[in-house]
């Protein structure tokens, strides 16, 4: 006789077991100390039980790294009711913010869900962890869940973006400040694995919230309207998640390379 087959429930809790550990091991010990033995032993099944609920070791440590967001997930549901009716803005700036608590608190598990050699299968992934733990989204709004369940960190920011800009820049334009602001989130992601001790978490979140203000600056030029030289109003993010202008002149190339008295034409000193 056959040995029973297990129930959905049973597979599930299996499967967390094997996750909890492989967590444990990444928290306790670093990426480089879950290998299959190890997880094995922290879990207290065999070596062979890892390959009936997931495809090999990196399906596993993927699906360890997602559980990771948990925690961003019901923070982000929390404020998301603190706040009420927040705007585009607060969203934008929200979402990068408790995102970066959880990035730079395990920058290595990060790396491996976004920018890793199987990050391909990450959607896989996603659906598949999200599927078994539907409750982490069913509170959320329709825009964080399309943003929690997308496979490129790209796509997921994008998802945020749009509101905030969309309509008002370029669409080439909003594209460009979606690939910056990533890619200036992996080169801060970069800086915490490589010097983990010496360099500041708060301070890298700081410095991504400062960027996502930065490039997300809205200059009238980008409405298309045109002009030799003018004061277009620049609307940037504040940390409340409002706007706050900044004047910014706007001049033709071809002004760049005339002076007027040994100064550039738009030097306020004229």
């Amino acid at each position: 006789m056959g040995r029973p087959q297990l129930t959905q429930e049973e597979i599930r809790e299996n499967a967390l077991q094997l996750i909890r550990a492989a967590q444990t091991l990444i928290v306790r010990d670093g990426m480089a100390a879950v290998t299959i033995r190890n997880v094995a032993a922290e879990a207290g099944v065999s070596s062979a039980s890892l390959y009936k609920y997931f495809r090999d070791l990196d399906e596993l440590i993927l699906f360890a790294c997602v559980d990771f967001l948990k925690s961003y997930a019901h923070e982000l549901v929390k404020r998301e009711k603190m706040l009420k009716n927040p705007t585009p803005a607060q969203r934008y700036l929200l979402s990068w913010e408790l995102f970066c608590k959880q990035a730079f608190t395990y920058p290595e598990c990060l790396r491996h869900m976004f920018f890793g050699k199987h990050s391909d299968r990450l959607t896989h992934v996603i659906r598949a962890y999200y599927g078994m733990f539907p409750e982490l989204l069913t509170e959320m709004s329709e825009t964080f869940q399309v943003m929690m369940q997308g496979s490129r960190l790209r796509q997921r920011n994008l998802e945020v973006l749009r509101p905030l800009l969309g309509g008002q820049v370029m669409e080439e334009r909003l594209l460009l400040i979606n690939d910056l602001t990533v890619s200036y989130f992996r080169m801060l992601l970069e800086e915490k694995i490589a010097d983990a001790d010496g360099v500041d978490g708060e301070r890298q979140m700081e410095r991504m919230l400062d960027a996502c203000r930065f490039l997300t600056a809205m200059p009238e030029a980008d409405r298309g309207k045109s002009a030799a030289r003018r004061l277009c109003p620049i609307r940037a993010l504040s940390p409340d998640g409002g706007a706050r202008p900044r004047l910014l002149v706007v001049k033709n190339r071809a002004s760049r390379n005339r002076t007027q008295n040994g100064r550039a034409p738009w030097d306020a000193r004229r």
